[in-house]
């Protein structure tokens, strides 16, 4: 028998983003999608999870295991200070 496993999935995606590019032009645009995706990953690494795949403004990731409040907490807070 195959031992099941739980696996948290989570997905970002920034509101608005080709909007924001014509607005704040590629550069600017790019350097805001990196400040919300590099703490983000770093939290979910932490936690031992990691990035599936980067598709533009959106970020799907996994996680082994399921989230805690604490961690939610902590992810949200880490993107907040950026």
């Amino acid at each position: 028998m195959t031992e099941s496993q739980t696996v948290t999935s989570l997905v970002t995606d920034l509101v608005a983003s080709t909007e924001r590019r014509v607005r704040l032009g590629e550069e600017r645009t790019n350097r805001s999608r990196r400040l919300h995706d590099e703490p983000l990953r770093s939290s979910v690494v932490e936690i031992g999870g990691g990035l599936i795949k980067s598709v533009g403004d959106a970020e799907p990731l996994a996680l082994a295991r399921s989230l805690t409040e604490r961690h939610i907490v902590a992810g949200v807070g880490a993107l907040l200070v950026t």
